[in-house]
């Protein structure tokens, strides 16, 4: 085991990627690249393990899903619930689970030499041992360990971790904790929501946000449960303020503000959190819409963050945030910024990453940003993907795949488009949804490839595009100088 943690010591250096940094506009090829064999009727159906180069950045990427992966029709996320901050890769990289339109896990191996993915134990074999209720999130130090939120025997929720080094046996998980014994109001049968489970680098802490009513936001998504292997349970009821578990200080947080949940999320060391509301309960937090607070996990000090109402979704370090801003035509959409989570109001310039001028603020530009490749003094890149709404590469990192440097160079690399139309039903593939691997070597990401992967009915290899494409999981290799 001491091997291991030596391996992720070394892995989680601040990299630097062997691409383009420039901030000239790149458009789209003049032919988009098929992700198969043949387009010839405008896509394909099938086409998993296809590798296409495009010749915008010369990256190449894999398709790994199609149509036929499992017997029915689907389209494939790699996240189950609209988030990056899952591990989406075990950390020898050779494993990853994706997740149909219907929330089907289904895991995979993979080959970073032979850039191929293969579905594991049979043709139409999905997790249900227990059936996993969140992403499979993996573990920072076991090998191909992952971790997901499930219901046990009793009707509760509970968090297993599921072992996939075999390629032929399907894992079956194991209980590390019923979350009813966290709070009550979880004994019952089944439970409506949550987001995806959290683990902390060193995987002795976990967090999930969860509801006891249908829906994100809606009026029983009020429970923010913290799981140490150690110390037990700790729950902050976001409806009443209570905190309570078996460590850290018991009461009443700090602020009035009452709220419904529109997720939360574990920093990389386990010590905070950063929670964002959906449903004002009271009038101290009756905007912006989606008011933010960062909470040291062993207090009741909750801090509001006031001045991120025109920013991105924010993805949490050791002892910092990273986020973009659209401030003014100074703090433009390409800005990325960096919050310690002990003064997350810290106003701009401070803490500012980088400012590449010339390039125009535009609406929408959105990213759900991933930093799974962190390391503990908060100086490795972060990736994501860039969302504007419209499919045509008009300004710079439009539609992009993007690594941004926290370590006071701002450098931005840019790796790729990632030729997602913005018009699928589904959330993932119209955001292009993605998220790196712990390595910060390999990234994963949702995508319609603009409408070239057959209709969601199965019925036609050639799509609108429009909302009844199918979508995809695509996976590139981030080169590392």
């Amino acid at each position: 085991m001491k091997l291991l943690f030596l391996l992720i010591a070394v892995s989680c250096v601040a990299q630097t990627y062997t691409v383009r940094t420039d901030t000239s506009v790149q458009a789209y090829p003049g032919t988009i690249p098929c992700p198969a064999a043949s387009c010839s009727g405008g896509g394909s159906l099938t086409g998993s393990n296809t590798t296409i180069t495009p010749s915008d950045f010369n990256l190449p990427m894999t398709r790994v899903t199609d149509n036929s992966t499992l017997s029915t029709t689907n389209s494939y996320m790699w996240s189950r619930s609209g988030g990056a901050y899952a591990l989406p890769l075990d950390i020898t990289d050779t494993r990853f689970v994706v997740y149909t339109a219907t929330a089907i896990s289904v895991p995979f191996s993979w080959n970073p030499a032979t850039l191929r993915a293969t579905k594991l134990y049979g043709s139409n074999y999905t997790m249900a041992t227990p059936l996993p209720r969140s992403s499979v999130s993996f573990s920072f130090t076991q090998p191909y360990v992952g971790y997901a939120v499930a219901v046990n025997g009793g009707n509760n929720p509970a968090i297993y971790s599921f072992n996939f080094s075999s390629t032929t046996t399907a894992p079956v998980g194991v209980q590390l904790v019923d979350l009813s014994a966290c709070t009550s109001a979880l004994a019952r049968v089944g439970y409506e929501w949550n987001n995806d489970l959290v683990v902390s680098q060193d995987d002795q802490t976990f967090l999930v946000a969860i509801s006891t009513t249908s829906g994100q936001g809606s009026s029983g998504a009020v429970y923010v449960i913290v799981w140490n292997r150690t110390n037990g349970c700790r729950v902050w009821e976001t409806d009443t303020g209570a905190i309570t578990g078996s460590w850290g200080s018991t009461g009443t947080i700090n602020l009035l503000d009452r709220f419904t949940l529109h997720n939360a999320v574990l920093g990389e060391g386990g010590t905070w959190a950063f929670v964002t509301y959906a449903t004002c309960l009271s009038s101290s937090c009756s905007s912006p819409l989606f008011k933010e607070y960062f909470w040291q996990l062993s207090g009741l000090a909750v801090t509001p963050v006031t001045d991120d109402s025109n920013c991105g979704h924010i993805t949490l370090g050791y002892s910092n945030a990273v986020n973009e801003c659209d401030y003014s035509s100074t703090y433009n959409q390409s800005t990325w910024y960096m919050r310690p989570f002990t003064n997350a109001n810290e106003a701009p310039p401070a803490n500012v990453l980088n400012r590449p001028s010339g390039i125009p603020t535009e609406t929408p530009f959105d990213q759900h940003s991933s930093w799974g490749g962190d390391n503990s003094s908060d100086t490795a890149p972060f990736c994501t993907t860039t969302y504007t709404g419209q499919f045509s590469a008009t300004n710079t990192y439009d539609n992009e795949i993007l690594c941004i440097a926290t370590n006071g160079t701002g450098t931005i690399w840019r790796f790729g488009h990632t030729f997602a139309t913005t018009l699928s039903q589904y959330f993932d593939a119209s955001i292009a949804l993605g998220a790196m691997s712990a390595d910060g070597k390999w990234f994963l990401w949702t995508s319609d490839w603009d409408g070239m992967l057959g209709n969601t009915n199965g019925s036609s290899n050639s799509c609108g595009p429009s909302t009844n494409c199918r979508a995809d999981v695509f996976l590139a290799q981030l080169p590392i100088r």
